[in-house]
């Protein structure tokens, strides 16, 4: 077997055991139902969503400058892929804190966790741009979706059997465990991959000169940029989907968590089908389409009283949320090598007021005007976004920057 046919199996492995622990901590599902277990307050739910966004992008600046300055990325990756691991283990104490405290313990160690993650993320991109060929990408982030997708579906039956079976703090609290362990498991995965002998050019310039370089010379970045500052608008209803079924439908926990099965995990197992067909078929495309799928399907929730019709337009909705994110990944590695950590970084940064801010504002939207406020919010930016993309945006992605001669 070769270098790079063994370093794709590792990273399936943990593709999967990432998402299946992740599924015992969905944003979308699990920790909206554990804060909802202390307070109803719409506000403090869009939180949950908020504070995971937020961490995932502001930290990015920095991780990118930390990154572009490391020899050895395979030894960085073992040092900083362990943090996020230790978060979780002390977010699965907070269920046992006595309930004045369990809230403010669970948002300390969530927000770690997110920050964490936050910071890494500019050095996961790094990492993967020395070993996986740009022919293979769309291949390797649609595989990689799909075994995340398929052990995710596992791990939200087996959440939702904890919820059912076990009493509070347990059932809560086994779940936050699992996480932690599974998401251990796919650190032994991605720390054995095999070192490829590849130079990468190094950034001669910071990251905010990385960047603002960026949107000045290649104006199709810019545009996609535009474009996915609107789309992003739409995490404003994830935290709610599962809260709103719970109420219309009296489902108990164990129930609504089963809902994020067809919200994550079945739209994620698609992958192995959108993943090559964005090699041939291009990825604005796909997320073209994506955004309309997701923007039509919560168009149809505000109306929606079948509980099979629901779980319908929620897969749906997943579809095209996966088609539109995971995508991400294949536009921005297509720019100069070396440069992927501070592009990547910029790029979530410029998310951060729709991502981070727009889930609480869904909160207090909520609590005065109900969740179809949200549910309206969240198509209108689905349907603009795509818009935006199908028409301001060329398919042929974004080209590396000429290099001087």
């Amino acid at each position: 077997m070769n270098r790079w046919k063994k370093n794709f199996i590792l990273n399936m492995g943990d593709g999967a055991a990432f998402n299946g622990g992740m599924a015992f901590i969905a944003p979308a599902a699990i920790l909206p139902l554990f804060v909802h277990h202390y307070t109803s307050a719409g506000w403090v739910l869009g939180l949950v969503m908020g504070l995971f966004m937020l961490g995932l992008c502001l930290p990015q600046p920095f991780g990118a400058a930390n990154a572009a300055q490391l020899s050895d990325l395979w030894s960085s990756v073992r040092g900083q892929f362990l943090l996020p691991r230790l978060a979780l283990v002390g977010m699965a104490t907070t269920p046992w804190l006595p309930d004045h405290l369990a809230l403010p313990g669970f948002f300390l160690f969530f927000t770690l966790y997110s920050f964490f993650l936050g910071f890494q993320i500019p050095l996961w991109y790094a990492f993967l741009a020395q070993f996986v060929p740009p022919e293979e990408r769309g291949k390797f982030f649609g595989y990689r979706g799909a075994f995340g997708g398929l052990f995710g579906l596992l791990g939200a039956l087996a959440a939702g059997w904890c919820l059912q079976s076990l009493p509070h703090p347990w059932g809560f609290g086994s779940c936050f465990f699992m996480a932690a362990l599974l998401q251990s498991i796919s650190y032994l995965f991605v720390t054995s991959t095999e070192k490829e002998e590849r130079e990468i050019e190094r950034p001669e310039a910071s990251f905010f000169a990385s960047g603002l370089a960026l949107l000045r010379e290649n104006s199709r970045f810019k545009r996609y940029l535009l474009s996915r500052i609107v789309l992003s608008g739409s995490t404003m209803a994830t935290a709610f989907y599962v809260i709103h079924a719970k109420s219309l439908f009296s489902l108990t926990a164990a129930q609504s968590s089963l809902l994020a099965i067809a919200l994550v995990y079945l739209p994620a197992t698609l992958g192995v089908i959108w993943g090559p067909l964005s090699d041939t078929w291009g990825a604005r495309n796909m997320q073209v389409g994506g955004a309309v799928l997701a923007g039509v399907a919560n168009l149809f929730i505000l109306g929606e009283r079948s509980l099979y019709g629901y779980l319908a337009l929620l897969f749906l909705a997943g579809c095209g949320n996966l088609a539109v994110t995971q995508l991400d990944g294949k536009w921005l590695m297509e720019l100069d090598e070396g440069r992927q950590g501070a592009v990547v970084s910029f790029f979530n940064l410029a998310l951060v007021p729709s991502t981070a801010l727009l889930p609480m504002v869904a909160g207090f939207l909520s609590d005065y005007w109900g969740m179809p406020s949200v549910f309206a919010a969240t198509a209108g930016f689905w349907l603009s976004g795509g818009l935006m993309l199908a028409f301001l945006v060329e398919e042929r992605g974004i080209s590396p920057r000429p290099r001087k001669a």
